[in-house]
């Protein structure tokens, strides 16, 4: 593959989130006006959408570990702790009831 194409392989971001559809037509295109064989084109096609779904695997990566660290550093209460009170309360307040009873 000459460099302008490794160049459309290596382009990142916006590329991790072209749509096969998108990237057929420009692979067609170029087959057309003779940059690439159809076989180069399959192949730049594939290229791009296995480095597109890495990006994207990469990118929630990242945008998870960001958004664990907001909510550690609001130090607020996860799901669990919420379920684990919640529990709670409602067990004291059927010990209330048994003992308003009594």
């Amino acid at each position: 593959m000459s460099d302008l194409f490794e160049k459309i392989v290596h382009t990142g971001v916006g590329l991790a989130f072209a749509t096969k559809e998108k990237l057929e037509e420009i692979g067609e295109e170029l087959v057309k006006v003779g940059k690439l064989t159809e076989k180069e084109a399959r192949q730049l096609i594939d290229d791009v959408m296995k480095k597109s779904e890495s990006a994207k695997s990469e990118i929630k990566s990242q945008i998870e570990k960001a958004v664990e660290t907001a909510m550690t550093k609001m130090n607020l209460a996860t799901r669990d702790e919420v379920e684990k009170l919640q529990a709670e309360i409602t067990k004291l307040r059927q010990e209330l009831k048994k003992k308003a009873k009594d």
